[in-house]
């Protein structure tokens, strides 16, 4: 598979709720990056059932932005 194979593969659209957390974590100067099965089901062409998420804030962190933006 070639890049343009993988990136045509790789176009879905986000849950709002990604999204918004993307922004949150990116706005704060954070990366955000979505990990695991949702990757695998994307490229096999399947709608993923759940998002695991990774990201380079540290655990009290992601608390702190969680917390201040109410979720």
């Amino acid at each position: 598979m070639d890049k343009h194979q993988a990136e045509s593969k790789l176009s879905y659209t986000l849950p709002s709720e990604i999204v918004t957390l993307k922004n949150i974590f990116q706005n704060a100067g954070h990366q955000l990056y979505i990990v695991g099965g949702a990757i695998r089901d994307t490229l096999l062409g399947k709608t993923p059932k759940d998002f695991d998420l990774c990201t380079d804030a540290v655990p009290d962190r992601i608390l702190t932005l969680l917390k201040q933006n109410n979720i």
